[in-house]
């Protein structure tokens, strides 16, 4: 696996208003207005030399009509209920993650465990995330332990990453936010700025430019691609 340090799901930003008693459903959770069926993000770094969590990546990931996570960059999806079966698309080797995904309030949980079958007998580790919203259904933080990092290639599993998120007054998209990531003993810390330059029909955003806050200079370019149901 990579050893980039933090995790995309993304590219976290727009959120519908979401009430306590609403189901959060996985588009919802990563940003998402209207019946996405596949969305690709791609990271273009204008900096070179950057920390490796704000280095080039290309996801893809698709949904189901129900809104939820069907395949990410080749791993498949099978829930039941609130339990998930991720494998990759060539189930022979590779990973295997058995997932719990659950709501408390405002907050999307995703716990397990990760298998690696490269090893013999298969390494088993314990991982989770966690995506909090603020009062106005807004993406506020999230926290993974690689989970999520794993699955979209940005980092290995289980390495630990912390993401908040700050808004200018009722801004439907982040101005910015600050990036905590650990690989053992490892820590890389940093801010970026976002300026949004391109949105489509339904207001999702398809490009945007992150700035590091604390040289001024443009970090990286982003871009959408969302294809509608």
């Amino acid at each position: 696996m990579s050893s980039r340090l933090t995790i995309i799901l993304l590219s976290l930003i727009l959120l519908p208003g979401c009430g306590n008693d609403r189901r959060i459903d996985d588009r919802t959770a990563m940003g998402i207005n209207g019946d996405v069926r596949q969305m690709t993000v791609v990271r273009e770094d204008l900096a070179n030399g950057l920390p490796p969590m704000l280095d080039d990546w290309l996801s893809e990931v698709w949904f189901d009509s129900a809104g939820q996570l069907s395949a990410v960059n080749g791993f498949e999806f099978s829930a039941h209920s609130d339990s998930i079966t991720v494998t990759p698309s060539d189930s022979r080797t590779g990973i295997v993650i058995k997932l719990r995904r659950w709501q408390d309030g405002t907050a999307l949980h995703y716990d397990g465990t990760v298998t690696d079958l490269s090893f013999p007998g298969g390494e088993t580790s314990q991982c989770s995330a966690s995506i909090t919203l603020d009062d106005m259904g807004r993406v506020a933080a999230v926290q993974d332990t690689g989970l999520l990092g794993g699955l979209l290639r940005l980092a290995d599993y289980c390495t630990s990453s912390t993401r908040k998120f700050t808004y200018e007054s009722e801004g439907p998209f982040p101005s910015g936010e600050h990036i905590k990531a650990s690989l053992g003993d490892n820590l890389t810390e940093v801010t970026i700025t976002f300026a949004y330059t391109a949105t489509d029909s339904l207001g999702n955003w398809t490009m945007r430019t992150a700035t590091d806050a604390t040289t001024g200079k443009p970090a990286y370019i982003e871009r959408r691609r969302l294809d509608y149901q």
